[in-house]
């Protein structure tokens, strides 16, 4: 899923490592790594709405619902 807040469709991957001066194979280390740390910051959040781990895998689960239906 790619969370986006315009209406234009996201860059690619040849367009970013053409604008950041980086090689294809360093930009998909990249992605890799805030991928990580963006689902563990997701899941530390949700983790302090609920009471445990059980629930936060059913808020995570009912979340991408909602995001691929919009």
């Amino acid at each position: 899923i790619f969370i986006a807040g315009g209406a234009e469709p996201p860059p690619t991957y040849a367009e970013l490592t053409d604008r950041l001066g980086i090689t294809e194979s360093t930009l998909r280390s990249h992605v890799t790594r805030l991928r990580a740390r963006y689902r563990e910051a997701l899941r530390t959040e949700v983790r302090r709405t609920v009471d445990n781990e059980k629930q936060v895998d059913r808020e995570l689960r009912e979340l991408l619902h909602v995001l691929t239906e919009m």
